[in-house]
């Protein structure tokens, strides 16, 4: 009589992608106070989520999307590796820190923090505010060239991904740079864009507003038109006193 073999039942390997993934999930669930079945309602069962939160199961990005709209969440929040997260945070921290650096008048150690992290592997519009930060701290030590080539990068890309409110400020920086140049036709071409911007709400910053205002008035000031400089400073006068900014 042939002898009789039992299968032995093993449970799926975990990848550690997979393990991260469905922590994540459970962590999310359980912060935001639903149940497993709560979470899958109206599409999935309690038994799928579970699978997805042991690892056992690769959702598709469709149920993903799904899971992580009733969680509150984007759906990277879900597939970045703590690795990624945790030096995209760094950055964002030394990107605020460059930017406290220039307001200080501190621009040479503000380009010596953000230099290196262009040379990182990153998003395209997270390599755009670098090279954003990266511009103006170079215009503001006075080394236009790069500085232009810096912030047209930036304008391109904010323009590409369509961010209007980082497209606006890049454009305002960009115009600044091209008015000490001495570039008034392209500087006010940039400001213009930028104000447009202002004017509908896309950028809400009245400090940026002045600044731009400002800097359309020295472009009419430069060009010979005292008119529209006096126009244009006395609304930056007025709008800076308005919002506190001595400039």
């Amino acid at each position: 009589m042939p002898t009789v073999r039992s299968r032995i039942r093993r449970p799926a390997p975990v990848s550690e992608t997979l393990q991260q993934l469905g922590d994540r999930i459970r962590q999310a669930r359980t912060d935001a106070g639903l149940s497993q079945a709560q979470l899958g309602a109206p599409h999935f069962t309690r038994a799928y989520v579970s699978a997805i939160e042991l690892g056992k199961v690769r959702p598709a990005m469709k149920s993903l999307e799904f899971l992580a709209d009733k969680l509150g969440k984007p759906v990277a929040f879900f597939v970045e590796n703590e690795d990624a997260e945790r030096r995209r945070k760094e950055r964002i921290s030394q990107l605020a820190r460059a930017n406290q650096l220039v307001a200080e008048g501190k621009t040479r150690e503000a380009i010596d923090l953000l230099e290196p992290l262009l040379g990182s592997a990153i998003a395209p519009s997270e390599r755009a505010e670098l090279q954003r930060a990266l511009g103006r701290a170079l215009r503001e030590a006075g080394m236009n060239g790069p500085a232009i080539a810096a912030l047209s990068e930036a304008v391109r890309v904010f323009r590409a991904v369509g961010n209007r409110e980082q497209l606006a400020r890049a454009r305002g920086e960009l115009g600044a740079c091209l008015v000490q140049l001495m570039s008034y036709s392209e500087a006010e071409a940039e400001l213009e864009q930028a104000l447009v911007a202002i004017s509908k709400g896309e950028l809400t910053d009245p400090v940026a507003k002045v600044h731009v205002v400002y800097n359309l008035g020295l472009c009419s000031y430069g060009r010979g038109d005292l008119n529209a400089a006096l126009d244009d400073l006395g609304r930056a006068e007025s709008t800076g006193t308005a919002v506190d900014d001595p400039r």
